[in-house]
């Protein structure tokens, strides 16, 4: 099936059966992972619209039995409309989120472009470090494999590992397998701070409800 938070903004429309289906020009395809928990793939389309008058759409299908994923990249427009006839920038992202753990091949207009690896629930030798900040009233969260050593705030809070919101580390978090540990870590590291007991214990709650072991490590100093 098609994860319900997969991140497509260019969907078919019911109201496209009114319009005329057309190509598009695809100069570039790339699909890229982000070091993050889980593995966030995006895929980035760059090229061409036939008119400034064309809508992209990307029909994103169900894995198939051999866990391909095939896109289909067309653009569509009103025929009864009179548009300049010059090429308009084509330049859309995607982001694959929600897909079960297991490999598979992603396929645009019958190419395939590259491949998705999303990891299976096993526990982690060291647990997972949880993080959190606050920076302009929203909240922040890293969720990173568990080391010997203390990360850097760099490595914590690098754009690849940022989680923003309650939402975003929940989504996170469902992909640990139960039993797994959680070490949320505060201490000796400036910069970092707990959010008010409210949202730790939303945390705790759902954490208890999939099976995850959360203890809190510390607290900043004073």
């Amino acid at each position: 099936m098609i994860p319900s938070n997969l991140d497509n903004p260019y969907p078919p429309l019911e109201s496209d059966s009114s319009l005329q289906r057309d190509s598009v020009v695809l100069q570039s395809k790339d699909l890229l992972v982000q070091e993050s928990f889980p593995p966030k793939y995006i895929l980035l389309l760059k090229g061409a619209l036939p008119t400034p008058c064309h809508k992209l759409r990307v029909a994103i299908n169900e894995p198939d039995i051999e866990n391909q994923i095939n896109l289909e990249v067309y653009s569509v427009v009103d025929p009864n409309v009179i548009c300049i006839q010059i090429l308009a920038k084509l330049d859309a992202r995607i982001e694959f989120n929600g897909y079960p753990a297991g490999n598979y091949t992603v396929w645009v207009n019958g190419e395939k472009v590259g491949n998705m690896e999303i990891p299976g629930a096993s526990l982690a030798m060291k647990g997972y470090e949880l993080y959190s900040w606050q920076s302009q009233g929203n909240w922040y969260f890293s969720l990173l494999e568990g080391t010997n050593r203390l990360k850097s705030i760099e490595e914590i809070m690098k754009p690849d590992a940022r989680l923003i919101g309650i939402d975003g580390l929940k989504q996170a978090l469902e992909y640990l397998p139960p039993g797994e540990q959680v070490f949320w870590i505060i201490r000796e590291i400036p910069g970092l701070s707990m959010p008010p007991d409210s949202v730790v214990d939303e945390i705790r709650v759902f954490c208890d409800q999939f099976g995850l072991q959360l203890e809190v490590e510390g607290i900043i100093p004073e």
